[in-house]
């Protein structure tokens, strides 16, 4: 599918914008130092988005409210194992870099708390409820079928899985340093999907 120069414009702008929010603070960052980023000027902002709050919004939802992913939890044509196999590759292997800095930028955002995108950020939040409740859909989904070994705690499951990503995500640099992003996933894969056997 081609794209045309506005979308190409604009997706540039907002992963610009992932940057420079994952180095700095939503009210440090400049909307200047977005532009800059990919060589365009001020104008081409305004000209995609309304303020940096659309700006930011528009970010929020571009890297956390991915359809994809969500019908990856939701599709129930694969066995369960495949599933959760697939999350894992997609989170750890596929899209690991950019989860990386989303994780950074959203982690700042919820400590700095800017009043203007709190209601950004409780959508966010809500966009990672659904995901927790699809998950665990898809777990009792896998008890049901027999799939799953049925005395699975899908919360506590659920919760540790995505707590260990996400830590993996704001502490790459500092504390899984020198470790590649295939044995972080062998190691998801051992202590999270195949003790659900």
């Amino acid at each position: 599918m081609k794209h045309s120069k506005s979308e190409i414009t604009k997706e540039l702008l907002i992963r610009s914008a992932l940057d420079v929010l994952c180095r700095t603070s939503y009210k440090g960052a400049k909307l200047q130092d977005v532009a800059n980023e990919v060589g365009l000027s001020r104008g081409a902002i305004y000209w995609n988005f309304k303020n940096k709050i659309d700006l930011y919004d528009q970010v929020l939802t571009h890297f956390f409210e991915i359809d994809s992913f969500k019908h990856l939890l939701n599709d129930r044509a694969l066995p369960v194992v495949e599933t959760i196999t697939n999350v894992v590759h997609l989170l750890l292997i596929d899209e690991v870099e950019t989860n990386h800095k989303s994780a950074l930028m959203y982690n700042a955002l919820v400590v700095e708390k800017p009043l203007e995108i709190q209601p950004i950020i409780d959508r966010v939040d809500n966009a990672f409820k659904k995901m927790f409740d699809s998950h665990k859909a898809l777990l009792r989904h896998g008890m049901a079928t027999g799939e799953l070994r049925s005395n699975i705690n899908v919360e506590l499951e659920t919760r540790s899985f995505y707590s260990f990503i996400w830590g993996y995500y704001t502490s790459k640099d500092r504390f899984f340093d020198g470790q590649n992003k295939e044995d972080v996933c062998s190691f998801v894969m051992d202590k999270f999907v195949l003790q659900l056997l």
